[in-house]
């Protein structure tokens, strides 16, 4: 036969009191892990938080390093456009100078001077003169002429050898001087 108790039995003390300690246990360990879940979801919000900032100064970044290269390419721009402009404006100003150097050089040798010319040179430089006369003080109004000239600076008579030309006796010369623009 088959007996059923349905009466409670009784737990001992012992028994009862490892229940409650291992309730106690489990709810501490419950709340210990409803602890951490809850400092976890916190820390991933933080670290989602500071991913977006660092993705944002990124971009910022790539932004203005955008900006730099610009800026440094249109400063180069800028400087070469004036660079052209400064050639631009120093052709402009030494265009004439050739033109003034020899209507200088007209106005400086008188028509009844025994001087004449057989050699002009220009270059950047300076320029060289090359010629005869009857004397050496027929040279002399020449140098000052053209030491007198705001287009000429530095003159040198660098020689003057007298030789036979033809029938006569004439003196070969030749002169240096820098040229200058007068602003």
């Amino acid at each position: 036969m088959i007996r059923i108790n349905l009466l409670a039995r009784k737990v001992s003390k012992k028994k009862a009191g490892a229940i409650q300690h291992l309730a106690l246990g489990g709810a501490v360990l419950a709340l210990l892990l409803a602890i951490a879940a809850w400092q976890w979801f916190a820390l991933n919000g933080e670290l989602a938080a500071v991913n977006r900032n660092i993705a944002e100064a990124q971009a910022k970044k790539d932004a203005l390093k955008n900006v730099n290269e610009e800026k440094t390419k249109f400063e180069n721009e800028k400087a070469e456009l004036e660079s052209k402009i400064g050639i631009i404006t120093k052709l402009q100003k030494e265009r004439g100078t050739p033109v003034h150097l020899l209507d200088e050089l007209t106005r400086v040798i008188d028509g009844n001077a025994p001087v004449w010319l057989d050699g002009y040179a220009f270059s950047s430089t300076g320029i060289t003169l090359s010629g005869f006369s009857l004397s050496n003080e027929a040279i002399r109004p020449l140098v000052e002429g053209l030491e007198a000239s705001p287009y000429y600076a530095g003159v040198d008579l660098k020689s003057s050898v007298k030789q036979r030309l033809g029938e006569r006796e004439v003196f070969r010369f030749e002169i240096a001087a820098a040229v200058e623009q007068p602003e």
